[in-house]
């Protein structure tokens, strides 16, 4: 598997948030995506993911743009929303989200996966009434449901506590270590080794 991406731009009200985004991947890399605050990380992980469109270039996938087909079963995004329905359970979420992705999971497949971060007696509780670093729990538990060749996640350690970022962290590794694709956004360096990294810097309306 291979990701290019030619000469990413966007802008917001004529304010240009990255422009001329260019780099390669091929399976096992990790890219680092990081910046100040502000300086347009989540946007360009949403552009990657094939979620909001660039004002200019492209994202191909082995060779076909990322906008002209269907790459949900090889590619999940993880931002800071978590993208949860807050007034659904665990159970139902990650059902509905199993549906997305084609499959008919069993109740035992979900607690599997919760298991993996020690969240299984969470199943049934509603998103709402969990805890920040719970509901990142079950954000992150949607990789072992799904299997991706691709993972993009915004700042995969926020809200985690230590114990659930080295579990993640170990996920990464051997993610990555059997050929995966990894993404991720920081404003800062985390303990996680990547083989290509962009910065992003605020840019002036041009």
């Amino acid at each position: 598997m291979e990701i290019i991406a030619y000469n990413l731009s966007k802008a917001f009200d004529g304010k240009f948030i990255f422009k001329n985004i260019n780099f390669e991947l091929e399976q096992g890399d990790t890219l680092f995506v990081t910046g100040k605050n502000g300086s347009g990380k989540t946007t360009l992980l949403k552009v990657i993911s094939g979620i909001i469109r660039p004002d200019s270039g492209d994202i191909k996938i082995d060779g076909k743009s990322i906008f002209s087909v269907n790459k949900i079963n090889e590619l999940i995004f993880i931002g800071h929303q978590n993208a949860l329905y807050r007034n659904l359970t665990v159970w139902e979420n990650l059902y509905l989200w199993g549906k997305i992705c084609a499959k008919n999971l069993k109740r035992e497949e979900v607690l599997k996966a919760l298991e993996v971060f020690g969240i299984q007696r969470y199943i049934d509780h509603i998103i709402f009434n969990l805890s920040q670093g719970t509901r990142k729990k079950v954000a992150l538990s949607k990789v072992f449901i799904t299997n991706p060749s691709i993972l993009i996640v915004d700042e995969p350690f926020s809200n985690l506590d230590d114990q659930g970022a080295e579990t993640f962290k170990k996920y990464i590794y051997e993610f990555v270590r059997n050929g995966g694709i990894f993404i991720f956004s920081s404003p800062t360096v985390l303990d996680i080794s990547f083989s290509k990294q962009i910065y992003l810097e605020s840019l002036e309306n041009i």
